[in-house]
């Protein structure tokens, strides 16, 4: 199994909580006697782990290649179900042992051997993803991710750049998203994740958004609001508030676009170097401390160089492969 399964699917999951994710997805089949108040309690079931939401799917999927061999088995007369009750039909509880048998012999077979489809966009590129349920994915320059392909399934592995999700919240299916070791899940959210050498960044701006504990720690996950970033790696998380216009700033780029605040000229630089493969080098440690101010076209890296030289009173030396700044 893979690293990023792994962080999906626990090494190992009880019977408990398959032979529970298969009543959920049996008792739903009946909307006669469901109400707001089971409705509650799944809710509750379901977003008290991702091992819940994960058996769920399973259980779901199940159900699905089962359904028919359940019907053949039913008696001809059955006995109307009791609304609350904590013991199913006897055929129903027959189809919900079978899908939970079904998930414990054959989920490692099925989730060992995932069918993801990957997107990656070039040096300078953009690309937008709109996904069966309206969900968009809009990925950054020299961006990577992976998304599964089953029509039911919504888990994105993200290997590399920046990616900007626009999900919309489905409490039966959550959204769930594995960066850097580390998996979000969805709470009907616009968030921004930025996969970085030594952490992952993410920066929500919209709703709220799940962002599980490390592997291994005592910690609980982390629910992140609107305006706030959160730096993980592997084993830490740390959560910092921001305004609304700094988030909004370091999305420009979906507009084509990068804007620089009293940036100094090697972070400004080493952004702009992302979006192009004629790379800037700054001449020099001093240069390199001046601060620049501006809003630049990602895929004018000339014009880049022209205003900043222009604006600190430095030179732009334009080479084939290469533009250096200087004095």
């Amino acid at each position: 199994m893979t690293d990023e399964l792994a962080a999906l699917v626990p090494a190992t999951e009880s019977a408990a909580v398959q032979l529970a994710a298969s009543r959920w997805v049996v008792s739903r089949q009946d909307g006669e006697h469901w109400t707001a108040d089971d409705q509650a309690e799944f809710d509750t079931w379901l977003n008290a782990s991702v091992a819940n939401r994960i058996s769920f799917l399973r259980a779901e999927q199940a159900w699905a290649r089962t359904s028919r061999a359940a019907a053949l088995k039913r008696p001809m007369r059955e006995p109307a179900p009791q609304p609350h009750s904590n013991q199913l039909p006897g055929a129903k509880f027959v189809a919900a042992i079978a899908a939970a048998l079904l998930l414990g012999a054959g989920a490692f077979s099925y989730f060992s051997q995932p069918n993801y489809t990957p997107y990656e966009t070039p040096v300078g590129g953009r690309q937008i993803l709109t996904l069966s349920d309206g969900s968009q994915i809009e990925l950054n320059t020299n961006s990577k991710v992976r998304i599964a392909s089953a029509q039911n399934a919504r888990r994105v592995i993200v290997d590399k750049g920046d990616v900007y999700f626009d999900v919309r919240h489905d409490a039966r299916r959550p959204f769930v998203v594995v960066a850097h070791g580390r998996t979000l899940v969805d709470l009907g959210t616009k968030f921004l994740v930025r996969e970085r050498p030594d952490a992952l960044e993410v920066s929500l701006l919209e709703g709220k958004l799940k962002l599980e504990a490390p592997k291994g720690g005592n910690t609980p996950a982390t629910i992140m609001a609107p305006g706030e970033v959160a730096l993980a790696t592997e084993r830490t998380t740390s959560v910092t508030r921001t305004e609304h216009a700094a988030i909004t700033t370091e999305l420009s780029w979906r507009q084509g676009i990068l804007i620089f605040h009293h940036t100094p000229l090697s972070e400004a630089v080493a952004e702009f170097n992302r979006y192009t493969t004629r790379k800037i080098a700054i001449a020099n440690p001093l240069v390199a401390r001046l601060e620049i101010n501006g809003k630049f076209r990602t895929n004018d890296v000339a014009m880049f160089a022209d205003v900043t030289a222009d604006v600190l009173g430095l030179k732009a030396d334009k080479r084939d492969d290469r533009i250096v700044i200087g004095r």
